[in-house]
């Protein structure tokens, strides 16, 4: 170890490495790891493969008959205690066609439906668990009575236009 004459001035050969780097093993190291590497790849794969197969030998292939037995038991007991049988819901079904098919959507508010319906329809503004709440009363009379001035606003059109057109069509007559 160099001694420091002036202890101002740093040491020049202290924390410094002046050696080549050891390029020829450094690239015998890696060489030989990525070999190792490759080598070690089909055994991993083996090892897995063979405990794969053990345990589908132990939970599958080898379960036991009497399992698979209760098993089909139990499924032909539910059916045999249906309310219907396979066959005769197969043929309520192909009997129906498609006079009962899909959901189709409703017309429930407006001059042509029930304003009945209507009101019907905003039940889900009480809230979605079924139990109504002070908030959800105000709002479902709040809509109710917004939709039911609607309805009427638009009566009262319907009927001034045709108020209207029954006038227009006099005038024609009187000309």
């Amino acid at each position: 170890m160099a001694t420091q004459t002036n202890p101002s001035e740093p040491d020049v050969d202290l924390g410094f490495e002046d050696t080549p780097p050891k390029s020829n093993v450094i690239f015998i190291v890696g060489v030989l790891s990525a070999l190792t590497l490759v080598m070690l790849v089909p055994l991993f794969d083996s090892y897995y493969q063979a405990v794969t197969e053990a345990e589908l030998q132990d939970k599958v292939y080898s379960a036991g008959t009497e399992q698979v037995t209760e098993l089909k038991a139990e499924h032909r007991r539910q059916l045999a205690e249906a309310p219907i049988t396979i066959e005769a819901a197969k043929d309520e079904v192909a009997g129906r066609g498609r006079a009962n098919g899909p959901v189709r959507a409703v017309a429930n508010d407006g001059v042509g439906a029930p304003i009945d319906d209507a009101v019907a329809a905003l039940g889900a503004l009480q809230g979605w668990n079924g139990f109504p709440t002070a908030e959800g009363e105000a709002r479902l009379a709040a809509a109710e009575a917004a939709l039911r001035e609607r309805v009427a606003r638009e009566e009262a059109a319907i009927e001034a236009a045709r108020l209207a057109a029954a006038a227009a069509a006099e005038g024609e007559a009187a000309e």
